[in-house]
């Protein structure tokens, strides 16, 4: 666990400098101070992923902020140039929520992990994930995580630099969803749009004034509460807690100034060195419990939304109507193989849906053919 006197004077410090020096917005300087409250897909660097715009986006070289050090290898996901994409803070987004080509589904592996054992997971999941983005409209990108050098860390920590390059070759992404490989999308007709990422769908779902569930053994950890009453257009981050804290493998943030922080600070030495079993799960639970800037910024929701489990009560089990399940946790008991084929034959298909087969169609030609391709 880290300490909270040294969490605290690190980044408190970091936090105050950072934001009363670089922030363009007033709105990042509020402060909540009530302290209770396949192998066939995988093509290693062959090609780009889809793109929401014609162009990357600007050069991080004129970021007033950053100046990244273009001498550096690229290859080390602490120097990439993807950590310093767009996030204008004067841009204001539809309260109704983004449009459905400005929403990223992001998948990404290295064919590996603990579910290796299910047969052909990586192409079963991504042509599943692919038939929902084309569905609803949604740009599907699928990141070969052996293109980050990730100085010898464990491969969940590559999550993160694979959202910000998620954001940064999507320069029109509004909202990215982070979804892990052992996780199949069940019901295509979920709708995030008007379901969870409008305003009005934000401030009636994410929990307010809600005691955050931490594990048993948490004894270093404060027991707080979620924000009372969060300012809705600040909500940059939502994610679904667990009996044990936070899941983070199922999520989604939107592009912001306060996300684009968020990920650096996410890979801080001080998390990347320490031994903690839920490694990027528990620093983003930490950065969450030690800062009210963060809360200010996370909306936590049931994990039935969109990160429902196999097993689990109402809170965190799957149901009918839920957009995604998640296997975490089955490889413990060896039965991912089992779970996973007793969920793939209860899943909507897209193509039995009205106009679902058109639509698969059309967008299978706008692609020229291409299936899921991990670049």
């Amino acid at each position: 666990m880290l300490p909270g006197r040294r969490l605290a004077t690190v980044f408190v410090g970091v936090l105050i400098l950072y934001f009363v020096l670089y922030s363009p917005s007033t709105r990042l300087r509020r402060t909540y101070t009530g302290s209770e409250f396949i192998p066939s897909v995988l093509e290693p660097q062959a090609g780009t992923s889809q793109n929401l715009s014609s162009s990357p986006s600007e050069s991080p070289g004129n970021d007033p902020i950053h100046q990244p050090d273009y001498q550096s290898d690229q290859r080390s996901f602490r120097n990439r140039q993807d950590w310093y994409f767009d996030a204008d803070p004067s841009k204001v987004f539809s309260p109704l929520g983004p449009k459905p080509e400005n929403i990223i589904l992001l998948t990404a592996g290295d064919g590996g992990g603990n579910n290796a054992e299910i047969p052909d997971l990586l192409e079963s999941v991504s042509q599943n994930r692919q038939e929902y983005c084309d569905y609803q409209g949604y740009t599907c990108v699928f990141t070969n995580i052996t293109k980050y050098d990730i100085e010898g860390y464990h491969a969940v920590w590559a999550k993160i630099p694979s959202i910000a390059q998620a954001f940064s070759e999507h320069p029109n992404a509004e909202w990215v969803w982070w979804l892990d490989l052992d996780a199949i999308i069940m019901s295509p007709t979920f709708d995030f749009r008007t379901q969870l990422l409008s305003h009005a769908a934000i401030a009636q779902n994410i929990l307010n004034d809600t005691a955050v569930r931490l594990s048993d053994d948490a004894t270093n950890r404060p027991h707080i509460k979620t924000h009372p009453s969060p300012r809705i257009p600040d909500i940059d981050v939502i994610i679904g807690q667990d009996q044990n804290g936070f899941n983070a493998g199922s999520f989604l943030l939107r592009r912001s100034f306060f996300t684009r922080f968020l990920l650096e600070i996410w890979v801080d030495p001080l998390f990347l060195t320490r031994d903690t079993p839920g490694r990027e799960q528990d620093a983003i639970l930490d950065l969450y419990l030690q800062h009210p800037i963060v809360r200010e910024h996370t909306g936590l929701v049931e994990m039935h939304w969109f990160n429902a489990y196999s097993v689990g009560g109402p809170e965190m089990g799957w149901r009918d109507g839920t957009v995604a399940v998640h296997f975490a946790g089955c490889w413990v008991e060896h039965r991912c193989t089992d779970i996973f084929k007793e969920f793939w034959g209860k899943r909507v298909l897209v193509k039995d849906l009205p106009g679902g087969e058109e639509k698969l169609r059309k967008a299978l030609e706008r692609r020229g053919g291409r299936g899921p391709v991990y670049t």
